[in-house]
């Protein structure tokens, strides 16, 4: 029975307000979905077109997720920088954990130019942090001419502050300087960069009369710039260069070139000590001045490396007042490496050489080009050697036999009372691991090649460690001539010395084939240079075939290794042949060719074509030209750098 209207009445006022109802939204309806149909064809959609409108709403929704997953990455403690310094470091999630520091180091110097360094630098803040103290540690470059300023002012401008570079500009106006500063930079603050630079070289060239002070003003502003200088050479110096050189805390290499005409501008160098590696060159032939002295012996107790042009040990004892204390006051306690060139010997010099320095202890000694009268040193070391016989530190040597000073080149003949002492001298200890003689049995085209002396093979033969041989002759002249080295000789080098890795000798002409399959027995050898005489442009294909006898009987080698995958580097350790100033590179990929060089070609051996070796004419004669003397310098400082404590 239905209920009374009263009762539902009542009913209705007992429920609560609709207020006090909790709201609850109404359910969608799922939206209907057309049924799939197997028999239609996909339709391609047309390509959609971003309005400014719709660019905006995207941006927006790409910044609303950005901040998402950088709040999301906060809940986990680990931001995308965290994250990405993990992937580039040594830390505990990166790839590189486990490699120390050296190791990395060693990775660094993989890479060859500086457009790779800077590339890599850009890839995270990890590598740029790692990369950006070696991209800067060495400022160089080689003004030659005028079109060469704009690229000594680029290398240079990055690490002054923009004072530097505005009082540059007013100076002078060149290509290569900044157009534009910002309105409101610091323009005293130094560059981060500056404290990264290690050394600093330059080879001043002939830029042009009216802007060579360009050249100079910007080395100087460069030096006012860094405060951790540890290597300078240049071919030139101005009173300024010199004075902020003597300012620099730790200067410990200097490569100097100081003419007559910059004497005066020299004198603030006197105040530098502590220097471990010097090389001078002077021009004052008719007075020894103080400054290349006072150089040297304030630096006497830690240069490790001494290397001048000039016969400076007399002059010490005699115009700075240096007292004997004794026979053997040795000076140059911690000398390692001596390097004389241009000197002429007389007795009171040997005597004063001779009581600076301790000859035994030296690690290298290179009595070198256009010595007079070396053979009085020769004597003298002739003694303390055979006396000696152990603990001689000797290693390096280049030995200068032939006469150097221009009143042979009217005899064209070698003297034996010159040459002599020097092979007695190298056959008074066997500690050798390379060895370099210059000029030996100098002879007119006119007289026959008798080859090597005797006494002077002797003498090698004793040295059984040599990892490298030179014969080389230092002055080309035109009716001079070098004993040459038949094939037989050759065989009995390679047999002697078997840990030889470089190899320089002057071959039979008449016997280079033969020379060649002699080379292709040495097993260690990396690298081969030979003397030949001058070649014609159409006799290019003698030295290819020379590569070719060098390389033939290696393919040949082992045949029963590598049956498949053939590669050059597992049977034999050569990748370099000099021949006069050309140079082929060797081995089993060669890589892309760079710029100016030719494509790589192959050799192939007759009995499995599969074995096959790539070589290339990697010859320069633009960069030997333009950075002779550069490459030097370059390759001095970095012996210089890892010498460092």
């Amino acid at each position: 029975m239905a209920a009374r209207r009263s009762a539902r009445l009542k009913a209705k006022a007992d429920e609560p307000a609709p207020s006090e109802v909790p709201s609850q939204e109404p359910k969608r309806a799922p939206k209907r979905k057309a049924p799939t149909s197997h028999d239609d064809k996909r339709v391609k959609k047309a390509p959609k077109t971003k309005s400014p409108t719709k660019k905006a709403h995207n941006k927006s929704t790409d910044q609303k997720s950005k901040s998402k997953s950088q709040s999301a990455s906060n809940k986990t403690g680990k931001s995308s920088a965290k994250v990405a310094s993990d992937v580039t470091t040594n830390s505990p999630n990166g790839p590189f954990s486990s490699l120390p520091p050296e190791v990395m180091d060693m990775i660094m110097e993989k890479f060859e130019d500086k457009a790779s360094l800077g590339n890599l630098s850009k890839t995270s803040k990890a590598f740029h942090s790692l990369v950006m103290p070696r991209l800067y540690k060495r400022v160089e470059g080689s003004p030659h001419f005028h079109a060469h300023i704009a690229k000594h002012i680029r290398s240079i401008e990055p690490i002054l502050t923009i004072e530097q570079r505005k009082q540059l500009k007013k100076e002078g106006k060149y290509r290569g300087q900044q157009e534009d500063f910002p309105d409101q930079a610091d323009e005293k603050k130094r560059p981060e960069i500056a404290d990264f630079v290690r050394q600093v070289i330059f080879q001043i060239g002939d830029p042009g009369r009216k802007h060579r002070f360009i050249v100079y003003r910007y080395i100087e502003e460069l030096l006012g710039s860094v405060n951790n200088l540890e290597v300078f050479a240049a071919s030139d110096i101005t009173e300024l260069i010199a004075n902020r050189l003597a300012d620099k805390e730790h200067l410990q290499a200097l490569w100097l070139q100081v003419s007559n005409e910059r004497a005066d501008d020299a004198k603030a160098l006197i105040t530098i000590k502590g220097l471990k590696h010097l090389r001078l060159q002077t021009a004052f032939f008719y007075k020894t001045e103080d400054i290349p002295l006072n150089l040297i012996w304030n630096s006497r107790s830690t240069l490790r490396s001494l290397d001048v042009n000039r016969g400076f040990f007399q002059s010490i004892y005699q115009k700075l007042g240096v007292e004997q204390e004794g026979e053997q006051d040795y000076k140059f306690t911690a000398l390692k490496s001596l390097t004389l060139r241009t000197t002429t010997m007389d007795p009171d010099e040997v005597d004063a050489l001779i009581r600076s320095i301790d000859f035994t202890a030296l690690e290298e000694l290179k009595l070198g080009y256009k010595n007079v009268r070396t053979h009085l040193l020769y004597q003298r070391l002739n003694d303390i050697f055979a006396a000696k016989r152990s603990d001689i530190k000797l290693r390096k040597l280049s030995l200068y036999l032939g006469s150097q000073s221009m009143s042979n080149l009217d005899r064209m003949t070698a003297n034996p009372e010159e040459e002599e002492p020097g092979i007695e001298f190298l056959s008074t200890f066997d500690t050798l691991t390379s060895l370099t003689i210059y000029d030996t049995d100098v002879h007119s085209w006119d007289l026959p090649d008798r080859g090597l002396k005797d006494n002077l093979l002797q003498g090698i033969f004793k040295h059984t460690n040599l990892t490298s041989l030179e014969f080389k002759d230092s002055i080309s002249i035109q009716g001079w001539k070098m004993p040459t080295l038949d094939p037989q000789m050759v065989k009995r080098f390679l047999k002697a010395f078997p840990k030889l890795r470089h190899f320089r000798l002057h071959p039979q002409p008449k016997q280079l084939n033969e020379i060649a399959e002699a080379l292709s027995e040495g097993r260690n050898l990396e690298t081969i240079s030979i003397q030949m005489p001058r070649l014609s442009t159409t006799d290019k294909e003698k030295e290819v075939e020379f590569l070719r006898h060098l390389v033939t009987p290696i393919l040949e080698r082992d045949p029963d290794i590598d049956t498949k995958d053939y590669r050059w580097e597992h049977h034999s350790k050569l990748h370099r042949l000099t021949i006069d100033v050309e140079e082929w590179d060797i081995g089993s990929d060669l890589g892309k060719a760079k710029k100016g060089l030719k494509k790589a070609e192959y050799f192939t051996a007759s009995s499995n074509p599969k074995r096959k070796v790539m070589y290339r004419d990697v010859t320069n004669f633009n960069r030997v030209w333009l950075r002779g003397s550069l490459d030097e310098m370059c390759d001095w400082a970095e012996r210089a750098s890892k010498d460092f404590d």
